[in-house]
């Protein structure tokens, strides 16, 4: 038999790691933008192409 609160406690850590893990994921991709010799806009591109799905699929 399952504590009370369990279930939540897992979502609750599954969904930190997500989060955690998608924006660690764009960090990353920002760095290595500016890695290649891209500057602030070549960034802002970068975090736009990833935006948008995330936005038009909503």
């Amino acid at each position: 038999m399952s504590r009370p609160g369990r279930n939540y406690r897992l979502l609750t850590a599954a969904a930190i790691i997500t989060g955690l893990g998608t924006h660690g994921a764009l960090i990353a991709a920002a760095f290595a933008v500016l890695e290649s010799g891209g500057d602030g806009g070549d960034v802002g591109l970068v975090a736009a192409a990833r935006t948008a799905p995330l936005v038009l699929s909503c």
